[in-house]
């Protein structure tokens, strides 16, 4: 049980995050603001180093491990999130998201077939419910250009353009595949020491966008308001939420976790309109309602 809270308890933590990031969104890129993001998650991680067993926490992680996680952090966060922007970009949200919101449904199947994960037909229902709820949550909030992936929410202008469908098809093979790899990847390393891994990783390639494309770092005006809420977002979303996030793997397994860790579509429609002041539609409702029911079968 104390695994699918953490689970939870990190869509919950990121949901926040993401909110935080959407009341300073006009201010500068998403790129620039996720890769502040990236840095000060960075300096949090290696903050907590010490009190977690010092430097000896990554001399003790087996070599295949390392090949593992730095895979693992390739593939989803790097590789998987930039093809999930290209989609949007030239499918729209509302192609794109039902599709790739099928990714703990992959990590399920590799989970079971692989690792052998116990997995009831009452929790399998449950993946479900909760993928069929995410896909209806998707399509409520593709009309405003709204994405969510994990801990980060911004908007994204539509394009109308062409595109296959097989590009959301696999994205959600790579998220699947690479949530499925931290399950024997936190067998060998501590989820502070995989963190450390992997945000400085993604912290190099948005930093490299960013300059690259010479986008604004910092907003021109209104700066008192905008470092306290990228600080306070870093640390709840990069920080407290990944930590949880792996926890969940860690303790209910890269299909229970994972698919519970993927809810938060669902608080942000019970946020929103009360931190936002967002409308809540009839298939936002519908939607919720399914994820619910979903978590409950999880649980």
């Amino acid at each position: 049980m104390i695994g699918e809270i953490s689970s939870l308890s990190s869509a919950l933590i990121g949901t926040l995050s993401s909110i935080i990031f959407k009341s300073q969104a006009h201010h500068i890129s998403a790129t620039s603001f996720i890769a502040w993001r990236s840095l000060i998650g960075t300096i949090f991680f290696l903050a907590l180093v010490p009190f977690v067993g010092g430097w000896e926490i990554f001399r003790s992680i087996p070599a295949q491990t390392w090949g593992i996680l730095l895979l693992s952090t390739l593939l989803g966060q790097i590789i998987g999130d930039t093809l999930f922007y290209r989609s949007v970009a030239t499918l729209g949200v509302a192609r794109t998201m039902p599709i790739v919101n099928a990714f703990p449904l992959i990590t399920t199947i590799l989970a079971v077939t692989i690792l052998h994960e116990p997995l009831g037909w009452t929790r399998i229902l449950g993946v479900g419910m909760v993928v069929g709820g995410l896909t209806i949550l998707s399509r409520s909030q593709s009309a405003s250009g709204t994405v969510q992936r994990g801990q980060t929410l911004g908007r994204i202008d539509k394009i109308d353009a062409e595109g296959s469908i097989l590009l959301p098809i696999l994205i959600a093979f790579i998220w699947g595949f690479s949530v499925f790899m931290l399950k024997p990847i936190l067998q060998n390393a501590h989820p502070v020491a995989v963190n450390v891994i992997r945000q400085p990783l993604t912290g190099i390639v948005l930093w490299s966008l960013a300059l690259r494309r010479k986008l604004p770092m910092w907003p021109e005006k209104e700066r008192g308001r905008f470092w306290p809420a990228l600080i306070a977002s870093s640390i709840l979303g990069v920080g407290i939420s990944s930590l949880l996030f792996l926890n969940g793997i860690a303790l209910a397994g890269a299909a229970r976790g994972g698919t519970l860790a993927s809810v938060g579509p669902m608080f942000a429609l019970l946020l929103s309109p009360m931190l936002l002041k967002e409308e809540v539609t009839k298939q936002g409702i519908l939607g919720t309602i399914f994820t619910i029911a979903g978590v409950w079968f999880l649980i």
